[in-house]
């Protein structure tokens, strides 16, 4: 049994304000943990039959078991779920590969992971098809340094590639499973946890929608001569894509932040990449908005303290 964390005992010096944030946050979201699975590809050559003046005992070397597109492509599809997964979520305070999900996106985030999964065993299938040629290449490849008791069967790898997913609630035992005492310290400690985390996740927010402004203001702005820039839809649709789900990750309440976020999409309104791309005056137009929207932003960033987590896995 979990039981759900609450404020009763905060420390006094919290702030009402952090404390409703950190509340807002704590009932609104769940942990998503996430870990793409699959056997590395490296493994450590023999630095005896290298020729060299260096001592050896100075010198690590590894090697490629495999040079295959197939075993890219399945890394690929794990970066794009992580990318997709990263646009939805709020940074975590927890360890790498996990993710704070806001119960409303918690049914687009299952149904998508329940593709990536197939997705991911699909890519996976195609390398192990390709797999035994792929030995063979590396056979010719590596020549002494090539060792067979380094490649498993596909029968071996099969099983190695997979996709780990479970959603969370964070909240520490119950006081009759491990005692008051010990529940008391765990339940401070999270709650420390949590208030920290409110702070550093909406800096968070703000620096990815600085970086999708400043971005798109860029590509709009022309080069030093006056001619325009290359200018790409996803300059926009991922500035889109940020608005549109802003307001289910907006958990901390960032009032500053949404009247930015609110600017930017009434700019934006009606305005594709087709008709930026055409008109030198909209362009203009859309550009001296959004560095204004850039410098409020800017400006919101100035004092804040280093950011210690990020959209990043």
């Amino acid at each position: 049994m979990r039981e759900r964390l609450t404020l009763n005992d905060r420390p006094e010096a919290a702030s009402s304000k952090s404390t409703t944030g950190m509340k807002r946050l704590m009932d609104s979201v769940v942990v998503l943990d996430l870990t793409f699975h699959r056997p590395s590809i490296h493994r450590k050559a023999n630095i005896q039959l290298v020729e060299t003046e260096a001592d050896k005992k100075m010198l690590g070397l590894t090697k490629a078991l495999v040079t295959s597109k197939e075993y890219s492509n399945v890394c690929r599809v794990a970066t794009d779920v992580r990318a997709w997964i990263e646009r939805r979520a709020l940074p975590s305070p927890l360890k790498r590969g996990t993710y704070l999900i806001s119960l409303e996106l918690v049914p687009d985030v299952y149904e998508y992971l329940d593709k990536a999964e197939a997705d991911y065993k699909a890519a996976a299938e195609e390398f192990l098809d390709a797999y035994p040629e792929r030995v063979e290449e590396a056979r010719e490849k590596l020549k002494d340094q090539f060792d067979p008791e380094n490649y498993p069967t596909v029968k071996e790898l099969r099983p190695a590639f997979w996709l780990e997913r479970r959603m969370l609630d964070f909240g520490v035992p119950s006081p009759n499973k491990i005692g008051k005492a010990f529940w008391s310290k765990e339940k401070k400690r999270a709650e420390q946890t949590w208030a920290k985390a409110t702070d550093e996740i909406q800096e968070a927010l703000r620096s990815a929608f600085r970086s999708l402004v400043g971005h798109l203001a860029e590509r709009l702005e022309p080069k030093a001569d006056g001619t325009k820039k290359t200018f790409r839809d996803s300059a926009i649709t991922k500035l889109l894509e940020f608005i549109d789900l802003f307001k289910n990750r907006n958990l901390t309440g960032d009032i500053e932040l949404e009247g930015l976020v609110i600017q930017a999409r009434d700019v934006l309104k009606g305005k594709g990449g087709a008709a930026l791309r055409k008109s030198a005056p909209l362009r203009g137009e859309v550009a001296g908005e959004m560095s204004r929207v850039l410098g409020a932003l800017d400006e919101l960033l100035e004092n804040a303290p280093r950011r210690k987590i990020s959209f990043d896995d």
